[in-house]
């Protein structure tokens, strides 16, 4: 259970979107980035959210580099 997972997340910076980059020793050989969207459909980014797009992309990254 993550403490807060409906608060919202970097509403505050005024961004619209940050990029997400993966840098791995050993896996110089894979380049990983992404987008997340700050707002989505008018509402804030929220902590489970933001949670939810890094384990999602470290997934990925993990998969792509095997």
């Amino acid at each position: 259970m993550v403490q807060g997972a409906n608060d919202p997340v970097l509403a505050h910076t005024g961004r619209q979107r940050i990029m997400f980059r993966i840098l791995w020793p050993g896996y110089e050989h894979v380049e990983w980035f992404d987008q997340v969207e700050l707002n989505h459909r008018g509402y804030p980014l929220t902590r489970v959210q933001l949670g939810a797009f890094i384990a999602q992309n470290f997934a990925r990254f993990v998969e792509v580099g095997a």
